[in-house]
Parts: structure tokens; sequence; C-alpha cells
């Protein structure tokens, strides 16, 4: 049985009644129409709808991983529009001045950084180099601008909690929450060190295999040289 199976590969399986645990990449990039492999991941899902798998995993550790990263994201988009409109003169769409919530709070924000990694991400040339959540440790001691920080948490949380949803109720998949355990503990100490995985990407294939999942969906290279695992890996990246 093989252990990894390429995106191509992913076209060609029969998935019907399989079972697959969502690693937080492979989320992220159905979320965001910007990135590289968001239609081949889109590509994928539609593909479990039209042959009905039989549930979708997801764990308190993805669900973390994920707002964690959304909220960065979120931040970084409003870094963007509070200096395109410092310096280009935008006006912001309803839907950006959503986005951006407080004006003050947003121009503080981008006032704790650089002009030149404001340009960079306004071009989009990553990496950017801003450690976010040092930025918001700073703003969190401000009592004028804390309290705004809320908008871009919830911001997070909802998308999360939509993207479930729409599991759901659109593609009408059965969604497990999984639970960890010591047992997934030892699980992911084992992966780590057999196979050289970073100890979150291993804990996830441990949650997985415990669980007894057919499939791990992920956009991450580290399971590139994995062999004799349960849980097979469906590499997207």
């Amino acid at each position: 049985m093989q252990s990894i199976l390429s995106y191509d590969e992913c076209l060609e399986r029969n998935f019907r009644q399989a079972s697959i645990y969502l690693d937080a990449c492979f989320i992220l990039a159905f979320l965001d129409e910007e990135h590289p492999r968001c239609n081949d991941v889109s590509n994928l899902v539609m593909q479990w709808y039209d042959m009905g798998i039989d549930k979708i995993g997801l764990s308190n550790h993805i669900y973390s991983e994920v707002v964690f990263n959304l909220f960065k994201n979120r931040i970084i988009r409003v870094l963007e529009l509070s200096h395109l409109m410092a310096t280009r003169r935008k006006v912001l769409s309803d839907e950006e001045a959503l986005e951006i919530g407080d004006i003050s709070t947003a121009n503080y924000l981008r006032g704790l950084v650089s002009k030149d990694k404001l340009e960079r991400i306004v071009n989009k040339k990553k990496p950017y180099h801003i450690d976010v959540m040092e930025i918001i440790k700073i703003v969190k001691v401000s009592n004028k601008h804390r309290v705004n920080l809320s908008i871009y948490y919830d911001s997070a949380i909802n998308a999360y909690e939509s993207f479930v949803r729409d599991l759901q109720e659109s593609f009408n998949f059965e969604t497990d929450f999984l639970n960890s355990d010591f047992i997934s503990q030892i699980g992911a100490s084992r992966l780590s060190t057999n196979f050289l995985l970073d100890i979150y990407d291993a804990l996830h294939l441990a949650i997985a295999e415990q669980h007894g999942y057919s499939y791990l969906a992920t956009l991450d290279s580290d399971f590139t040289y994995l062999t004799g695992n349960k849980t097979v890996i469906l590499k997207i990246g």
C-alpha cells in the first residue's frame, strides 16, 4: 500500500466511503483564493463530494493552527489597506472598510511597521519579515486600541466556523472533531523521531492514525519520507 499519493494520483483515486483528516495548510489554501494551490484543493473537495466520502476529520490542534494563521493574515491585510490609504489615497470599498475595522487602530498598527516592509506587503513580495504577534503585543498595551483588536480575532474565528459549516451544509460531509490524548502524544513522538517530522505534523498524523482515518490531506512536504504509515498522505503541494 502506498504511503503517499501525489495530487495527480489523488485525481485517479476512488475516495468513496473514505475518511479524510484535514491538515491546517490544506484548509488555509482552500480559504485563500490567492493561494497557488487553492484550485487544486477545491477540486479535490469537489471530487470527494461527488464520490461520497464517509467523513472529514478535524482536531482542536487544527482549529488553533488555522485560526492563528487566519488572524495573522487578517493583520497583514489591515496593514496593506492602511498603507494604501496613506500612500495611494485609496478609497475603501464597503467590504474593505469591514476588513480594516477601526481606522485609527489600523493606522497605529501601520506605524509599528517600517515602510519598506509595508511596500513588500502591497507588492506581494513574500516573505514580508513581519512578526505579527510582536506587533499585536504592543497594541495590547494601548488602552485606546486594545479593544479594537477584537474584530480581527472575531473574523479569524468566524472564518473557520464558516468553513466547518460549509463542510457540513454545502458539501453534506459528516464532520468529526477528534480528541487527542497521551496515546496521541506517544504516537507523535514515535513519528517525529522515526521520520524527522516537526512535532505538530507528527501529532496530526498520530491523531489521524489513532482514530482510524484512511487519509490525511496536506500541502506539507515534510511528509514525503514516510513509510509504513497506516493513514495514507494526500500530498497536494
